[in-house]
Formats: structure tokens, C-alpha cells, sequence
């Protein structure tokens, strides 16, 4: 199974900047798959927050990974509007 972390490794070894690829299809064996990076902020300058996948419902601190999870992507335009992109 190809995971966001698998297709991050394929780039990175190009030197590219993961989210230049967010919404670019993939072909892989299980089908055509669009993924996203991003990554979690640091409040403090050193130490990055984490995504708590458990906190979507179905998914337990055991689990690795969520399936099928509607993601929205939105980011700041250069006048500081928050803009939806995805």
C-alpha cells in the first residue's frame, strides 16, 4: 500500500518540496491516489505539534493510518485572506 510517507520518500530524494506534489495523482497498484503533505506547526520554535489521527471517529491510538477521510486544504493568499485551494 502506498502511503503519503512512501510518495514523500520518492521526492525527497530529489531534493523537492513535498507540497509542490499536493493533488498530483499517483498511479500505484491499488489505483490512482491524490495525496497531500503538510506539515504540524511548532509553537514554540523546536518542537513540531501532532496530528491525532485517533481523534477521527473510527480510528483508535493502535491504528496507523485513516481511510477515507474527507480532507479540506485551505491557506492564506498573499492579502492574508484564508482561500480554500483543495
Amino acid at each position: 500500500m502506498w502511503t503519503s510517507r512512501a510518495i514523500a520518500a520518492k521526492y525527497s530524494a530529489n531534493g523537492d518540496a513535498h507540497e509542490k506534489y499536493n493533488f498530483m495523482p499517483h498511479d500505484t497498484q491499488d489505483g490512482e491516489l491524490c495525496l497531500g503533505f503538510f506539515e504540524t506547526k511548532s509553537t514554540n520554535g523546536e518542537f513540531s505539534k501532532q496530528l491525532h489521527i485517533e481523534k477521527i471517529e473510527g480510528i483508535s491510538r493502535r491504528d496507523e493510518l485513516a481511510e477515507n477521510v474527507l480532507v479540506v486544504w485551505y491557506a492564506k493568499f498573499h492579502d492574508n485572506r484564508t482561500v480554500f485551494v483543495g
